[in-house]
């Protein structure tokens, strides 16, 4: 496997957390990323896989043992963090809050304002949008 990213040396100090910029070393078409562009800040590498076209764009926040994977896209000020998961298809953008157990997959979509948090399951075709704070399973 092939990385399809690095960690640059930029960083920001999110909530006492160093966090770093990262960087596509490989053009990832679905995600309509190209090689060198940048994306969003990371704790780790473990937070995004190097495998599907999974991606997170800039001014997006993902730390501590949350994972975003396969095919997800974190855009637009969201923040994912605790034990959370993004995965699937879905897409997550902000300025929203995916924590603690939570899990986003499918083509589920969450934006705007929406707090998932607790061990809440957004999945299928679900959309939560707006001021809403979801901590049980919400399918369409």
């Amino acid at each position: 496997m092939s990385k399809k990213y690095e960690l640059t040396e930029e960083y920001i100090n999110y909530h006492g957390v160093i966090l770093k910029k990262i960087r596509a070393l490989k053009d990832i078409p679905e995600s309509h990323v190209k090689a060198g562009d940048f994306g969003g800040y990371i704790e780790k590498e473990g937070n995004l896989s190097h495998e599907g076209s999974c991606w997170v764009r800039g001014g997006t926040f993902v730390l501590d043992d949350a994972v975003v994977s396969e095919d997800a896209i974190v855009k637009n000020g969201a923040e994912v963090r605790d034990k959370a998961k993004v995965y699937g298809k879905a897409e997550v953008h902000g300025p929203c809050t995916v924590c603690d157990e939570a899990e986003v997959y499918g083509t589920a979509e969450v934006c705007g304002y929406s707090k998932i948090c607790g061990k809440a399951t957004i999945c299928d075709d679900a959309k939560i949008c707006g001021h809403i704070v979801a901590s049980e399973k919400a399918t369409n």
